[in-house]
């Protein structure tokens, strides 16, 4: 019997054997996500308005405290293994409620089955931390964070076990 190795075969076999000898996983056990702030948007649509998103971030304009939810595609969808992110914000002098956000998990249906929390009342750059173990394998996540007036949000991290 003969075996014949295609060119592109030998190139994809090559890959793995590199891959694996760098230390490089090909089942890795953790998921790194880093979003920008500006794809965050109003949790209530009324308040949309309120809101200026840039490049590096989203911002409420609004005198008062609003709330955003910061989507979050979730890569390890069969995992109960736990989740943590990071948001980076920028609380504004002139702010009178505190930064807050949740990271939560739902059922494929929205049933809240855990959550984690962090705020921050200083003035100046912070990043919030929050984790949580989800129950749901496949539920979904997402953050929802109160914006005091004249703040940011800069980015949020997500890392999946």
């Amino acid at each position: 019997m003969k075996l014949t190795i295609t060119k592109s075969a030998s190139i994809a076999f090559g890959a793995v054997v590199y891959l694996v000898s760098t230390g490089y996983s090909l089942a890795s056990s953790v998921e790194d996500k880093v979003y920008t702030g500006a794809g965050c948007h109003a949790y209530f649509g009324s308040q949309a308005g309120d809101f200026v998103h840039s490049a590096r971030s989203l911002r409420n304009n609004a005198t008062s405290a609003r709330w955003t939810l910061c989507p979050i595609a979730r890569e390890k969808v069969a995992s109960n293994s736990g989740v943590r992110a990071f948001v980076r914000v920028q609380r504004s002098t002139a702010a009178s409620a505190d930064f807050l956000c949740y990271m939560m998990n739902h059922t494929g249906t929205g049933t809240l089955t855990s959550w984690g929390a962090s705020t921050y009342a200083g003035t100046g750059a912070a990043s919030l931390s929050m984790g949580m173990s989800p129950t749901n394998a496949y539920g979904h996540h997402a953050i929802y964070c109160r914006v005091p007036r004249g703040s940011e949000l800069f980015s949020y991290r997500v890392v999946e076990f």
